[in-house]
């Protein structure tokens, strides 16, 4: 068994309940399985052991951090960020295949933005990724399309793909002017209220 990093899960509550619950689940077991470790808890236990203040209403992000065992929850109302503009980073190193609480590569690669507002993460085979904290998606025709590798499964991403909203491919840098528009997605931000912009505003 080896010892587990502190991990995240970012679970988004509206008016109180927690939504994609079984998604996170099976992310929170493969992560643990990659460190040998069967965990005896749930996540379902746990929040409703610890459930969101009913004071908070509307859209919540609820962020645990565990390990072997799950170790601090908190609650805080959700405001989506504004993004206008995406830089193309190349990262042929970058490591990022489960949710580890330490995201301090993707900072740095975030640094390098420069005017933009976050960064379109390009792997070691020219393929993009993520941005710096959400999956992508590009749109070609009437068909979406999201990177068949990630940097990170996420549970929005696999949520839409199983729904067929989303269809994995392998998308080179190079082939971006044969899709018009990309959007950001993630736990926090379903399909329908996902940040969406014209690829023309990705620079390199």
């Amino acid at each position: 068994m080896s010892r587990v990093p502190l991990l995240l899960e970012s679970i988004r509550y509206v008016d109180g309940d927690p939504e994609l619950l079984p998604l996170h689940q099976e992310r929170v077991d493969r992560s643990l399985a990659a460190y040998g470790i069967t965990p005896h808890w749930r996540l379902a236990d746990y929040l409703a052991q610890h459930p969101c203040s009913a004071s908070l209403v509307g859209v919540v992000k609820c962020r645990l951090l565990y390990d072997a065992e799950p170790l601090e929850v908190g609650y805080a109302s959700y405001h989506r960020r504004t993004i206008g503009s995406l830089r193309a980073v190349a990262a042929p190193a970058l490591d990022y295949h489960l949710k580890w609480a330490d995201r301090g590569a993707l900072q740095t690669l975030l640094e390098l933005r420069g005017e933009t507002d976050d960064i379109v993460i390009v792997n070691g085979e020219g393929l993009l990724t993520d941005s710096s904290y959400t999956n992508i998606a590009l749109r070609q025709g009437n068909h979406w399309y999201t990177p068949r590798v990630p940097l990170l499964e996420g549970v929005q991403r696999t949520h839409l793909i199983a729904e067929g909203v989303l269809i994995p491919r392998d998308i080179p840098l190079a082939t971006l002017p044969a899709y018009d528009r990309i959007a950001l997605i993630n736990a926090m931000m379903p399909w329908s209220e996902r940040i969406e912009l014209p690829v023309a505003e990705i620079r390199d």
